[in-house]
């Protein structure tokens, strides 16, 4: 008997199974390669036929065919994989090398993605098209989902080519031009149902598309038949993943603070073009909607950010005090958004700032609190009545815990972990012996913020990127045992990552590996995804002859980005980072050996030009002067910059680091050079990533994580469909395989690619480490050297007895000891804000602290991750419930606890106290003193801090042999510096005064602000301090204000406020502002009070502008109109409508479908009024349109 014939759906499916797998097919890979290269401007491949490509474009047909069949069968859940691949075909076949006739391959492509659920992918492309004009340029506004710009514009399309007459009465016109029409009125009423959300005839629409799109199946021109249909299915994708029923659901059961928050959020997405929701943000949305903790792992570029700012405006807006007067409210509602890096939450500030500062009726406060565990006068501003968002770096939340105590705690209703896998412990154990590792850090800090925030009614959102082996292990961590984390592997771009061999003739080739982290290749050897020759070879380089290999690739390194950055064929500048693992000067000093020496004189890819529009300029220059403020004209990092080309690094000044990202993400400059702090974590615009090398230095091969987060931060959501990253290798022919340097490099970038490839297939996942049970683990090792019969009985006895005491005659702590410190310091916060929390205030008894500390181990990543969970518990607890023994007086404890320092660090800064306190208070006369005084003043409170072996200064800066006091003093006072760095030196002094003084120095002075307010009974009741409180402590402000001067580089504290708030460009720019502050004091306000700054921000808010408030609720304005039929044959009473000015001043009125609903003569309609900045609704009956603003 014959086999049964196989189904259609089976036939579809296999269709798809084998054109759209993961990973591409022989002829696919050919084209994409050919694609590349035409892409780079280079000549095809030699074996690639014409017909090839009508080849591919008939699999783009037969995907679509199968896609659309297995749509409308019962089993689609895999449909739209076809849709996606038939969508990059059609992608790499619109480069204009392809001859395809009249087929418009690339809007075909877009309108493909948009269906596939990648919206960013569509917009990406259609952005890299020439602009056009009439229904061609509406349909581009469709599919690239711009729908702001498409209500307008379709609505006046639509009345254009209403009122142009036919030139014949001929059939085929009027079925075009009713077709163009229909459409026309499809667009429009989708875009209002964006706009608003309630658009009644928006299902209606949808079902119009789908049956012009029937009729268009019967057209002679293929093409024209598929654009219709997938027209159709956008509109039904748009309507399935616009953001307002996602809102509508988070805001079911929410009061109406919420609901109009939620409401006022959707509005300002869609005015930014952000209306879509991608799957991998409604994975989370979804999550949100069910009022649960959770983490959402997702990959990079994602969306995940968005997620947050949803939960923050749950949290933020869920409480009555928004609806009554402050003195009769409960403390205003606090969001905590904790991230790693100072580079990162200076991002997510901006992003923030400008997302929820006005979804309420209260102006949101969004902070970025970006220091260590110091404290400052400009800090202390959050504690608001109005709802607040601290964005702060790990350690600055310690300070927040430790300063405002859990009474600050019950304001908490949101908490936010960026980089959550960052717990993933990978430090040395030097940093974990010290305390300095920052991953033990977020550990502590999160097992003891998750115990504080017990019982407390808040919500425990974290974000993580995607980390094999670690999701469920971060989601156990953070949320409990039984809590899943919300996956979702969807990208918003391709990820296209490579190798750039290097030749020492020059040139270069670009060797594909990796598509979506699946491998690219394919059988025939001339085929290989490569490409020969991408740039010309680099003129010679004769200072790097005979350089190391690495070294000597700097050439090629330089030439490759100055290409990828103006490389293209149509026209479109691209962004290029080049990511260093260390050493970033070396590549500085080279990369202008090239440019000022080598290349000197040649004509190059790219050379910067001056912007042209006044706000681009604008942003131009204050870069440019801020550098040459802190770099001078004559360092590698000023110069590069003039060449277009920006440098960044983590030890950069906060200002300058703003300014370099904002004109990088402007546009202006196209090149980076930056270390790792700034390519992890951050979200930079950048296309190509390039890797010169993968190895750190004294630390091995880059790891999978972090080349899988590099990685992922190429490709521009919306400014393309594809991020790029190279990996450089010098060309090794088989005999230089001897040689272990070029072998090293080669295999390792080799390693290191296929390390994330591996990954998608489960072949490498990641074990769980923490830092906490790392470090129990090494105090176990120490004691066991030390142990003539080592047993856990013996151990727990020694954890039990063995004193915390400093070595005498100053010699070094032992390893075992200094690791033990470490771990007093966590036990003793924990023990601490036990008692913080318990409300009868006696001491702790052993019963209580133990079950404490219980809770707080519960709540460990050690708990989770480690294989001897129970053994290490048992040593946490038993150390930790001898805390009180080996401190047993409480005032001390709590003293240390304030001081957020290990015990042994914490007891030598107590024993100093008094004096640091002395000097302290002598500076009432701040204000009035010369820069010389000042100086001295700051000086010797770093030499008093200093004397704090943690907080000692390296001895030298390095490159150089001048001590800390001439780094001070060019710190803070450049003009008047007798001795300042080389140009060369400048970014090593730079790094110096990071880690020395706005670090350690700001760390120990936030300790000594901290003890002086306990000291005078501010700390033995946890309070949330404000700015009044602060003169209690008997300091003046301008001990306070030293944290700030540190940070910015600055005698001044007016110039610090000044920096810090964005009131001023440069250094001498804040100091010379400050001059008009002193004239505006009178000559009878004391010196004490003329650095209050409530006085300052009270001075600059007048000086400059008060920070833009809530605009108040615009009066509704009522504009008569002229209705075009009778109020009776009306379906509504009420409708939104648009306006069309015409002639002489009048307004024509058209519903959200074109139909013209009235009239409005002159005289009338406001000549600021428009529809985009403005809401217009029709009341029938009173013949009246009610003008509001849309914001």
């Amino acid at each position: 008997m014959a086999p049964p014939r196989p189904t259609i759906l089976d036939l579809v499916t296999e269709t798809r199974q084998r054109l759209a797998g993961s990973r591409l097919t022989t002829a696919q890979a050919k084209l994409y390669s050919q694609h590349t290269r035409l892409g780079l401007g280079r000549p095809g491949l030699a074996g690639f036929k014409a017909t090839e490509a009508d080849d591919r474009l008939e699999e783009v047909w037969l995907l679509l065919d199968a896609a659309f069949a297995e749509r409308e069968s019962a089993h689609f859940g895999n449909w739209r994989k076809g849709v996606r691949r038939a969508a990059e075909l059609l992608e790499w076949l619109s480069d204009r090398g392809f001859r395809l006739g009249e087929v418009p391959t690339a809007v075909l492509s877009a309108a493909a993605y948009q269906v596939a659920a990648y919206p960013a992918m569509a917009s990406g492309l259609l952005a890299s098209l020439p602009e056009t004009g009439g229904t061609e340029r509406i349909l581009r506004l469709f599919l690239g989902a711009r729908f702001p710009e498409l209500l307008l514009e379709a609505s006046a399309e639509l009345r254009r080519v209403e009122s142009t007459p036919l030139e014949s009465s001929d059939l085929e016109q009027r079925i075009n031009r009713a077709v163009i029409v229909e459409t026309l009125r499809c667009f429009t009423v989708l875009a209002a149902q964006m706009r608003w959300g309630d658009e009644s005839r928006i299902e209606a629409a949808i079902e119009k598309l789908g049956k012009l799109a029937a009729v268009g199946q019967y057209s002679q021109v293929r093409h024209s038949g598929v654009t219709a249909q997938l027209c159709a299915l956008a509109a039904r994708q748009y309507s399935e993943s616009m953001i307002w029923p996602y809102l509508a659901a988070l805001g079911e059961g929410e009061p109406d603070s919420v609901r109009s928050a939620f409401d006022r959020f959707g509005r300002a997405a869609f005015a930014s073009g952000r209306s879509l929701v991608w799957s991998s943000q409604r994975v989370g949305i979804e999550r949100l909607a069910s009022r649960e903790s959770f983490v959402l792992c997702t990959p990079t570029g994602s969306g995940k950010t968005s997620v947050a700012e949803l939960a923050l405006v749950s949290a933020l807006f869920n409480s009555t005090a928004n609806n009554v007067p402050p003195a009769q409210s409960e403390p205003a509602p606090l969001g905590l958004y904790l991230v790693p890096s100072r580079a990162l939450a200076a991002e997510i500030e901006q992003r923030l700032g400008a997302d929820l500062r006005k979804l309420g009726s209260h102006q949101t406060k969004v902070t970025g609190l970006y220091g260590g565990t110091d404290w400052g006068p400009t800090d202390a501003w959050l504690t608001s009545d109005a709802p607040t968002v601290l964005v702060c770096t790990y350690e600055k939340a310690e300070a927040l815990l430790r300063f405002l105590g859990p009474v600050f705690m019950q304001r908490v209703k949101c908490v936010i972990v960026d980089e959550a896998h960052f717990v993933q412990f990978g430090g040395s154990t030097d940093e974990l012996r010290s305390g300095e590792n920052r991953q033990l850090k977020l550990e502590s800090l999160g097992a003891r913020l998750l115990r504080a925030l017990e019982g407390c009614h808040y919500r425990l959102i974290a974000l993580s990127a995607v980390t094999a082996g670690l999701e469920g292990s971060i989601s156990r961590w953070l949320v409990g045992d039984a809590a899943k984390p919300a996956n979702s592997d969807y990208r918003s771009t391709r990820q296209l990552v490579g190798r750039l061999e290097c030749f020492p003739s020059g040139e270069s080739r670009i060797q594909y590996d990796l598509l979506d982290r699946a491998k690219l290749t394919f059988a025939e050897v001339e085929e290989s995804p490569y490409v020969p020759s991408p740039f010309s070879k680099h003129p010679p380089s004769p200072s790097f002859v005979g350089r190391t290999p690495t070294a000597a690739m700097r050439p090629h390194l330089l030439w490759a980005a100055l290409h990828l950055v103006s490389s293209g064929n149509d026209g479109v500048p691209r962004t290029v980072l080049i990511s260093v693992m260390s050493r970033i000067t070396a590549y500085e000093e080279d990369f202008l050996v090239l440019l000022e020496k080598d290349w000197a004189g040649l004509p190059l890819p790219v050379i910067p030009a001056q912007p042209k529009d006044d706000v681009n300029r604008g942003l131009w220059n204050d870069c440019l002067a801020t550098m040459r403020d802190y770099f001078t004209e004559a360092s590698a990092e000023y110069r590069l910059l003039k060449h277009g080309i920006a440098v960044h690094h983590g030890k950069m000044p906060a200002l300058l680091a703003r300014r370099l990202k904002t004109v990088i993400e402007a546009g202006i400059v196209r090149l980076v050079l930056a270390t790792s702090t700034l390519s992890e974590g951050v979200n930079l615009p950048v296309e190509y990533i390039l890797v010169p090398e993968v190895y750190r230095s004294g630390k091995g091969l880059m790891s999978q994580q972090e080349f899988m987060n590099l990685v992922g931060r190429a490709g521009r959501p919306g400014h393309g469909t594809e991020g790029r990253t190279l990996v450089l290798v010098p060309f090794s022919a088989p005999t230089q395989w001897l040689e272990k340097p070029i072998w090293r490099l080669v295999q390792g970038a080799k390693d290191v690619i296929a390390s994330i490839a591996d990954e998608i297939g489960g072949l490498r996942q990641t074990t769980p480490t923490s830092p906490l049970a790392r470090l129990l683990e090494t105090i176990h090792e120490e004691w066991a050297k030390l142990a003539s019969t080592p047993s856990e009985e013996e151990f727990s006895k020694w954890l039990e007895k063995t004193e915390i005491a400093a070595p005498s005659g100053g010699g070094s702590v032992k390893p075992e000891i200094e690791c033990l410190d470490t771990l007093d310091g966590i036990l003793l916060a924990g023990v601490e804000e036990l008692q913080q929390m318990n409300t009868s205030n006696l001491e702790l008894d052993h019963v209580l602290i133990e079950d404490g500390l219980k809770r707080i181990w519960a709540r460990s990543f050690a708990r989770i991750a480690s294989e001897e969970s129970a053994l290490l518990e048992r040593a946490f607890l038993r150390r930790g419930g001898a805390i009180p023994i080996h401190y047993p007086d409480r005032d001390e404890r709590r003293r240390i606890y304030k001081t957020s320092l290990p015990p042994l660090s914490a007891r030598e800064l107590l024993a100093r106290l008094a004096t640091i306190r002395t000097h302290l208070e002598s500076g009432t006369r701040y204000a009035d003193w010369s820069p010389a005084e000042r100086f001295c003043f700051i000086e010797r409170t770093v030499a008093l801090i200093s004397e704090v072996s943690r907080f000692t200064p390296t001895s030298k800066a390095a490159n150089s042999k001048v001590d800390w006091r001439i780094v001070l003093r060019w710190w803070l006072d450049p003009l008047n510096c007798p001795i300042k760095p080389k140009p060369n030196q400048i970014s090593a002094w730079h790094d110096y005064s990071a880690k020395n003084f706005s670090y350690k120095v700001n760390w120990g002075l936030g300790s000594v602000i901290a003890l002086c307010l306990d000291q005078v009974g501010l700390g033995v009741i946890p309070v949330a301090l404000s700015l009044e409180d602060w003169p209690k402590s008997g300091l003046p402000w301008g001990a306070f204000w030293i944290k700030d001067l540190l940070t910015w580089g600055t005698l001044e504290p007016v110039a610090a406020f000044l920096l810090a708030r964005g009131g001023a460009v440069t250094r001498p720019d804040a100091e010379g502002k400050a001059l008009l502050y002193y004239e505006s004091l009178g000559e009878e306000m004391p010196s004490r009070d003329k650095l209050d700054p409530r006085t300052i921000r009270d001075w600059a808010l007048a000086a400059n502008g008060a920070p833009e408030p809530n605009p108040p609720p615009v009066e509704p304005r009522d504009v008569p109109i002229e209705l075009s039929m009778q109020a009776s044959e009306f379906r509504m009473t009420h409708l939104r409508i648009v306006p069309h000015k015409i002639e002489g001043g009048g307004v024509i009125w058209t519903d959200s479908a074109g139909y013209k609903v009235g009239s409005t003569p002159s005289g009338f309609f406001e000549e600021q009024w428009s529809a985009a900045l403005e809401d217009f609704v029709l009341d029938v009956a009173l013949r009246t349109v009610r003008v509001t603003r849309y914001l």
